[in-house]
């Protein structure tokens, strides 16, 4: 998928995306969110995100592929 020449960029990109942005904004987030509908409020919607997130996982055609030749089997 991705050369062993540019993996190390790669991952160094997705490390700050995750740390440096998606971290922060999640956090600005999830304080508004606790303000508009308390504490409780915002833990329930985040454990009912995480639970809509993990079933869309399960139910998606993901989990059954092993191999890259499997993408190219279930796109034709």
């Amino acid at each position: 998928m991705i050369p062993d020449r540019i993996l190390g960029r790669v991952n160094a990109n997705l490390e700050v995306f995750s740390h440096g942005i998606a971290y922060p904004l999640g956090a600005l987030l999830a304080a508004g969110l606790a303000g508009w509908v308390g504490v409780r409020g915002g833990i329930a919607l985040g454990w009912a995100g995480m639970a809509v997130s993990i079933l869309l996982l399960v139910l998606s055609p993901l989990p059954r592929i092993r191999q890259t030749s499997d993408v190219l089997a279930m796109e034709s």
